[in-house]
């Protein structure tokens, strides 16, 4: 069964966004995805959605800015309250015993942009937090069709790389470059562990397996922090003969320019467990 409750929309403009008519923006939420994406990959930190809608409007003029999701279960429902104070424009959705309740609730948000773009032609910039590629045809009508401009904020390794290629403009959340998923940590870890025991072929796909089997966690999320950890040189690749002269591209940690990086208290905080045990 879907149970829809809605408050009534907020569509005052701020007094100083106002005279900004030609730059109007929409704000989409889809909080339960915030939430949830978060906890997979950060587990320490909620949305702060206050700090978010108070930095949007320093940049755009917001007409709406709406929330939606699963917003009566936990670990959603405590952040209610606070996102209560600041916007009224709050739908709820609550799909009973239904697998494809997160579907559901992408089919309820872009029904609402649908209306938004056919009611308000004035608004010109489409704002979502979301990392579904369930949006796609809604995107390509905004940007291709209505000319609009749509802008994405996603839970950075909770994003369909489907969805990155038609978008205006993504951001990632949080937009805090000094927090990082447990991931980072686990993979250093590991780097550790496997040079304590003088391993000399330590392979991506190795590495991936590993970390992602003794840590209980995805092979694609331990892959894309290894991309970019490799991107950034501090994995260093370098290729070695192995059985039958065969080249192997191995890995290996730069420790060095880890201290002195964005990473650096990740591996003091390893520094000092090993100094422990």
């Amino acid at each position: 069964m879907l149970s829809i409750f809605k408050k009534n929309k907020t569509s005052n403009v701020t007094e100083s966004a106002s005279s900004a008519g030609s730059n109007l923006t929409a704000v989409f939420v889809d909080l339960e995805y915030w939430v949830f994406g978060y906890r997979k990959n950060y587990s320490s930190i909620s949305p702060d959605v206050a700090a978010f809608k108070s930095a949007l409007e320093k940049k755009y003029p917001i007409k709406f800015f709406a929330i939606f999701g699963n917003l009566s279960s936990d670990p959603v429902a405590p952040l209610m309250p606070a996102v209560r104070s600041i916007t009224d424009d709050i739908t709820g959705t609550v799909v009973d015993m239904n697998p494809r309740s997160r579907e559901m609730t992408d089919y309820i948000i872009a029904d609402r942009i649908y209306r938004c773009a056919f009611e308000h032609p004035e608004i010109q910039n489409y704002i979502m937090v979301t990392g579904s590629c369930h949006f796609n045809p809604l995107i390509n009508y905004l940007t291709k069709t209505l000319g609009k401009k749509v802008i994405i904020y996603a839970v950075k390794f909770s994003v369909s790389d489907k969805l990155l290629s038609n978008v205006s403009e993504i951001n990632y959340l949080p937009e805090n470059d000094n927090v990082f998923p447990p991931i980072y940590a686990m993979i250093f870890k590991n780097f550790r562990y496997v040079e304590h025991f003088n391993k000399d072929f330590v392979t991506f796909s190795s590495t991936v397996s590993a970390v992602a089997k003794y840590n209980q966690v995805s092979e694609q999320s331990v892959n894309r922090v290894l991309e970019d950890l490799i991107g950034e040189g501090y994995i260093i690749v370098t290729p070695k003969a192995g059985l039958n002269d065969k080249i192997i591209n191995t890995l290996s940690a730069d420790w060095e320019a880890l201290k002195h990086s964005k990473y650096a208290n990740i591996i003091a905080t390893l520094d000092a467990q090993q100094n422990r045990d």
